[in-house]
């Protein structure tokens, strides 16, 4: 399958003029959701954080869980298939809506609080690495960047924010969502997952991985050198890397960090493990 929809800027509104036309009471709010009124939930709650890029209204698809969505290969892109509801547990109601060519979001729509996650697979050969930032990362065991995963959000019926975080277990991304007494039903939780089509790479070895993670000291020394110009001005990345420790060194890997983006106002940095 492959989803098509054009990009266009994001734009601010007001959560009050979200929460007109969305809330629910809580006494009724489960009865709300169906896979017919999902992707309406969707959009609203996009707007509710500040998107508008749904160009075609009502062209969101829903997916059954187990259901395969592709991100379709470019010239310069792999295709990237993502199975929803992946752990087959949650009675989440899931959509795809592809943003671009080479970026889909999907979304997951709780009724009630009875369930608290949604999972996607992003199928074999993949290995995924969460970043302290919130965002994931989607690389290869050659260390090749596929895709990036947003940081998460989530939102209830009312547009407030609820409380969201990625973890990850071998090629399945899961979202969990920590409601309170106030979360008011539905509820819509979404990763938006982009591959990219160009990016400045280096690969450090061992010793220079070692200081990527060590200090933000020495992980500034070490990329103000860098030939690579995305990493001399993406030095903020060390802040961040200096989170992850030791730990992602294991089984022998170094880190690879991949600049996406015009450098340096619009850059992004994605980081791989691949074998030294």
């Amino acid at each position: 399958m492959r989803l098509k929809r054009l990009h266009l800027a994001a734009v601010a509104v007001t959560v009050a003029a979200l929460a007109a036309s969305l809330t629910a009471g809580p006494a009724n709010a489960s009865s709300t959701l169906t896979a017919s009124t999902a992707p309406a939930l969707v959009e609203r709650a996009e707007l509710a954080v500040g998107l508008q890029d749904d160009t075609v209204p009502g062209a969101t698809e829903v997916l059954e869980p187990g259901n395969i969505a592709e991100i379709a290969a470019t010239d310069e892109t792999p295709a990237l298939s993502v199975e929803v509801g992946a752990d087959q547990g949650s009675n989440a109601v899931y959509t795809a809506d592809a943003l671009t060519a080479t970026s889909t979001r999907f979304a997951a729509v709780f009724a009630s609080s009875s369930v608290g996650t949604a999972s996607w697979d992003l199928g074999s050969g993949t290995e995924l690495y969460t970043l302290p930032d919130g965002r994931v990362s989607v690389g290869d065991a050659e260390g090749n960047l596929l895709a990036g995963v947003d940081a998460p959000w989530a939102v209830d019926a009312t547009g407030k924010a609820v409380a969201t975080h990625y973890t990850v277990d071998g090629t399945t991304l899961t979202q969990h969502l920590d409601y309170t007494a106030d979360t008011v039903f539905p509820v819509v939780a979404d990763p938006k997952i982009t591959s990219f089509p160009g990016y400045w790479t280096i690969s450090l070895n061992r010793s220079e991985s070692l200081k990527a993670i060590g200090t933000v000291a020495s992980c500034a020394a070490l990329f103000s050198k860098s030939p690579v110009p995305g990493l001399r001005v993406a030095t903020v990345a060390c802040a961040v890397l200096a989170a992850y420790g030791t730990p992602q060194l294991a089984g022998g890997k170094c880190l690879r960090i991949h600049i996406v983006g015009a450098v340096p106002l619009f850059a992004t940095w994605w980081p791989t493990w691949p074998k030294c």
